[in-house]
């Protein structure tokens, strides 16, 4: 391929692998669960005292039916907003609480020095996107939480029922991902903290990093740009 023929790729980590010479109009394309935001253990407890039926979703974990159904599902559903509403549909009994259920997933914090980097390269004029497993409602949510790193962002791209939810690690997923935002592939710089997505976009001819270390990620991005 023309790409291979281009540039000599280096490793710099089980899952990264970045062109050995800088590319010249770079396009940084980064997940949101685990890259972007973390998990806020408080505001989880937060949500979760807020939701109406707080002791009933408690005594379900003690029902071996509930965990099997909960465990079958969550194995086999990617996107975690999927999961929730299947839940609701399997036991509607919960659907008072699917608002309460959405804020507790999307409890989240922002990752500093990744939201440094982005606002760095924000400022040099870089494109930049989100490529991310998150649902819709899911994504309105941190929408309004966070307007200000959602601003940074040319283009977000997330899982909705209008596809089925089609979320990475499947090839549709990625393509539906380039075909939206008519990006070439070979420009893409991928930050995901999932190998086997970080593996399946390297066959799309992007390069990649794998977000392992949060104070780290900086310093492979600025050997870019």
């Amino acid at each position: 391929m023309l790409f291979k023929n281009l540039f000599v790729r280096k490793n710099t980590g089980s899952s990264t692998c970045l062109p050995a010479q800088k590319l010249d109009d770079p396009v940084f394309v980064f997940d949101l669960h685990g890259v972007l935001f973390k998990l806020d253990k408080r505001q989880v407890i937060k949500e979760f005292l807020k939701a109406p039926a707080k002791k009933n979703i408690f005594l379900l974990c003690f029902n071996p039916y509930f965990l099997y159904t909960a465990a079958r599902l969550w194995l086999s559903t990617p996107v975690l907003e999927q999961f929730i509403l299947n839940m609701m549909d399997r036991f509607p009994f919960l659907n008072h609480n699917r608002q309460a259920a959405l804020q507790v997933a999307n409890a989240l914090q922002p990752i500093k020095p990744t939201i440094d980097l982005i606002q760095q390269l924000h400022k040099q004029g870089h494109k930049l996107y989100i490529f991310s497993n998150i649902g819709k409602s899911s994504l309105n949510i941190i929408h309004t939480k966070f307007p200000e790193v959602l601003s940074l962002f040319k283009g977000v791209l997330g899982s909705t029922p209008d596809d089925n939810y089609m979320a990475k690690p499947e090839y549709k997923a990625f393509e539906k991902f380039i075909n939206t935002f008519d990006l070439k592939q070979e420009h893409i710089i991928f930050i995901d903290d999932k190998p086997t997505n970080l593996s399946i976009a390297r066959t799309f001819q992007m390069h990649t990093v794998h977000f392992s270390n949060e104070n780290s990620i900086a310093k492979q991005i600025n050997q870019q740009i």
